[in-house]
């Protein structure tokens, strides 16, 4: 059993009251909620001085490379992810979308709106044309790259 720093079960705390719901980690320190239909986990184990994110988005597809340069294409400076990166989870060959927040300073209306970005970036990459299949690019992603 991994315990949660206490600056995270406060604010967790401060959330649930305003927003009515128990929001509680499980015995392990995660907390899987569900927002605008997309799950994603977050936790803070003691002593660390983030709160971390992460959703699976997808599987990977036959063509695993073209997939993986397209994943890292969108992790170049951030954008569209919000701050986010999307790494490979090895155990289920996935793509999972991850981000570090800072403890320090952060409120609930800070956690809250950041929640409610990670999950509309979970819902177009997961629902999207923004991460592609075997190496397809969005145009409309695309334009925001550097070709060289």
């Amino acid at each position: 059993m991994q315990q949660s720093s206490d600056a995270f079960l406060h604010l967790l705390a401060d959330l649930g009251a305003e927003i009515g719901e128990d929001l509680s980690p499980d015995p392990s320190g995660v907390l899987t909620l569900v927002l605008d239909d997309e799950s994603f986990s977050l936790e803070s184990p003691e002593g660390a001085s983030f709160v971390y994110l992460q959703a699976a988005i997808r599987r990977l597809g036959p063509n695993r490379a073209a997939d993986l340069e397209a994943a890292m294409r969108l992790n170049l400076f951030g954008h569209p992810l919000s701050n986010a990166w999307l790494a490979l989870d090895p155990e289920g060959d996935a793509l999972r979308l991850c981000c570090a927040l800072p403890i320090d300073g952060l409120d609930t209306a800070r956690l809250s709106g950041f929640l409610e970005a990670f999950a509309a970036t979970i819902n177009v990459l997961r629902h999207g044309d923004t991460v592609p299949v075997s190496g397809t690019l969005d145009t409309e992603i695309a334009q925001h790259f550097v070709r060289i």
